[in-house]
């Protein structure tokens, strides 16, 4: 297959810039790491709204790191942290911005299911840094369509910057299970193949 019709074949969309379903819930997985005043700036949000915010790596395999990795937190569409974080997103490659009718507590359990994958004959569990938005659109566009209705489960919507917006819209599954992700060959594959394409493309211009 050409790199132009695996690009076309992608299940996302480039857009003009981020944008907010007002039927949906919003939040930001955001690498403190990478932008360290991420708790400052919730706090100074919550004056007017309802902050929550957790690291996600509490209580899982990486819970050591959970101070120094990403946090999950909900996002108001007229606070003033969506300014602050729309010029992070656009300059650093720090998260991404979900979307879902799931409450807080859901998704972020949801969300913090996703950061394990197997990999190898053996199956070794390994972090999957899916909120890195380097990575989103090669992991999402080798997912097959069923794979990816039940990777995403609860995740109605995913935006990311990496050269330029994109996003991804999704059905909620009916039926949200614990879906466990393995990297298979093919799997692999697919994945190097769609790296080269978007390389391809951004080099040509």
């Amino acid at each position: 297959m050409s790199n132009s019709h695996i690009l076309a074949s992608m299940p996302w969309q480039k857009t003009e810039s981020v944008s907010f379903n007002n039927e949906l819930n919003h939040y930001v997985i955001i690498d403190s790491l990478l932008v360290p005043t991420i708790k400052e700036w919730a706090y100074q949000d919550q004056t007017l709204h309802d902050v929550e915010i957790q690291p996600l790596f509490k209580d899982t395999l990486f819970n050591s790191n959970a101070d120094q990795g990403p946090f999950f937190m909900n996002l108001h569409s007229e606070g003033t942290l969506i300014g602050q974080l729309n010029d992070v997103l656009m300059s650093t490659p720090a998260g991404c911005i979900i979307s879902s009718r799931a409450g807080f507590e859901d998704l972020y359990q949801h969300c913090q299911n996703k950061l394990i994958v197997s990999s190898g004959e053996e199956a070794n569990q390994a972090l999957l840094r899916f909120y890195d938005p380097r990575n989103l659109a090669v992991f999402l566009g080798a997912l097959s369509e069923s794979d990816r209705a039940l990777w995403m489960g609860h995740l109605e919507e995913m935006q990311w910057f990496d050269h330029g917006w994109h996003g991804l819209k999704q059905a909620p599954s009916d039926d949200v299970v614990d879906y466990h992700l393995t990297l298979t060959p093919r799997l692999k594959e697919t994945m190097r193949n769609i790296q080269i394409a978007l390389q391809d493309a951004r080099f040509q211009g």
